[in-house]
């Protein structure tokens, strides 16, 4: 499996602080959820050493790129790898790659 970009690590962090239950209960303070986001960047990232940070460009093509996956594995019902690869214009073996990756 290719490893994990610096993008996709804090982002999987980031979608982890959002989904604890201790973030809603700091919905009303702002600078207790953004501290909690930045310790859980912080934590992807190994001390000290300079990261590379994506463009906004970079992130929303992330995020693009996982709605789609999300999307074509929640469509996917055992047989329509075809018509799923011709829906989003790629091709079978990707379709399998994204539906066998969960």
């Amino acid at each position: 499996m290719a490893r994990s970009s610096n993008a996709e690590r804090i982002l999987d962090a980031l979608t982890r602080v959002v989904a604890s239950p201790a973030f809603v209960v700091a919905a009303g303070n702002h600078e207790e959820r953004a501290a909690m986001l930045l310790t859980a960047i912080c934590q992807e990232i190994d001390g000290g050493r300079p990261v590379y940070l994506p463009s906004a460009d970079r992130a929303q093509t992330l995020l693009d790129k996982r709605r789609r996956e999300a999307a074509l594995r929640a469509a996917f019902d055992g047989t329509n790898y075809g018509a799923l690869a011709h829906r989003h214009g790629i091709t079978v073996r990707q379709v399998r790659r994204i539906v066998d990756r969960k």
